[in-house]
């Protein structure tokens, strides 16, 4: 009798071959499910202004204003004034998101090298 395991095996290659196209599947479909499904978080303006904010009534004019040309009007104010001071404004964080997805692509072009351009175990 052998002592050896019986049962399936699968050689390094195809499960690296697996592994990367796992990975590009999970990257693809979260890119799918981003541009298609545009999920909350993307419901905004560059300047966190809801895409369905009704417009605000000026107290002065009575007229009504958009929320987004108020939120531009304050950016744009605020940067005068830092610039006046000559203040750096702090860099706009990465969203955790945005950064499990800019990982995810870096992750998958490195299991795509190590498949396909390198052997990574010299074999």
């Amino acid at each position: 009798m052998s002592s050896g395991r019986k049962g399936f095996r699968i050689s390094g290659k195809v499960q690296m071959v697996i592994w990367v196209l796992v990975a590009m599947l999970v990257t693809a479909g979260s890119v799918a499910y981003i541009v298609l499904e545009k999920p909350p978080a993307l419901w905004q303006t560059r300047y966190g202004v809801p895409l369905n904010a009704p417009p605000i009534i000026n107290p002065v004019t009575q007229q009504p204003v958009a929320l987004n040309d108020l939120a531009q009007n304050f950016v744009r104010v605020a940067n005068k004034h830092s610039a006046a001071g000559k203040e750096k404004q702090a860099a706009t964080p990465i969203s955790l998101s945005t950064g499990i997805q800019i990982g995810m692509f870096f992750l998958t072009f490195y299991i795509v090298y190590l498949a396909f351009l390198k052997d990574p175990f010299g074999e």
